[in-house]
């Protein structure tokens, strides 16, 4: 009879935990590529220590990447769906658009493109609203 029961209940766990699943990365679209035919040289702001950087931003929060949504290789731009998991300074949406320097035509030296299910700690600062990507 206890065989019976902890087979009943490992199955009932087995099945409720198929429905956790997480949606939003089920389905995620990866981009055709994660490193450019061409690559260059980056040069990065390395004026910002973590602090100043905290102190800069108007929002600090990790975010996990989900779908590839398209690029533009005229500006060179990849964009993402993506969803904030937590939010340390500001305040934004759950889910937003996040756009990366570099397509498949070209990345920066030692940036590939991001990949569904990626997570990132991001610095944001308030910037005009973009208009290239619908």
């Amino acid at each position: 009879m206890k065989k019976v029961l902890c087979l009943l209940l490992a199955g009932i766990l087995i099945v409720s935990l198929g429905g956790c699943a997480d949606t939003f990365l089920k389905d995620a679209k990866l981009p055709p590529v994660r490193t450019g035919t061409n690559v260059v040289e980056a040069m990065l702001d390395t004026r910002y220590t973590f602090e100043s950087a905290f102190e800069t931003a108007d929002v600090v929060a990790r975010v996990q990447i989900g779908s590839w949504l398209g690029e533009d290789n005229e500006i060179e731009s990849t964009y993402f769906e993506a969803r904030v998991l937590e939010c340390f300074k500001g305040s934004m949406p759950k889910t937003f658009t996040l756009k990366q320097d570099g397509c498949s035509t070209e990345i920066w030296e030692g940036y590939p493109l991001f990949a569904a299910g990626n997570e990132l700690l991001v610095f944001l600062g308030e910037a005009p609203l973009i208009t290239e990507y619908d």
